[in-house]
């Protein structure tokens, strides 16, 4: 693995991938994309990494859809987590969105124990 600036490069199943520093302006449309991202998303690969979704790990790599998932799960999490170092504040703010989304959960009723209204 070696590392320059911003950039990481990665060799995985005899394949060189390259992990970039996303621009600020990248980071913004990353996020306001995520609602439609997930929607078009299939529901199985939304959980195939642990703290990622491919779509943001191929906005950060120069892997296709079709090459990323040719990799294994835990080849997946290998390119995650070089992502990772390479975009730390990414991860931040995913991190506090995720942290805000729990907070905003546990603060609404649980309409599942109100008793039925007549």
């Amino acid at each position: 693995m070696a590392i320059s600036g911003r950039e990481k490069k990665l060799t995985l199943a005899d394949r060189e991938i390259t992990c970039h520093e996303l621009s600020a302006r990248e980071v913004i449309e990353l996020f306001n994309s995520a609602g439609e991202t997930l929607q078009a998303m299939d529901p199985v690969e939304a959980f195939l990494l642990e703290d990622a979704i491919l779509p943001e790990i191929l906005r950060m790599t120069d892997l296709t859809r079709e090459t990323a998932l040719d990799l294994t799960p835990a080849e997946l999490e290998q390119v995650a987590a070089a992502c990772k170092e390479v975009n730390p504040r990414f991860f931040q703010i995913r991190g506090r969105f995720a942290e805000l989304g729990r907070q905003i959960r546990q603060q609404q009723p649980d309409v599942s124990r109100e008793p039925a209204s007549s």
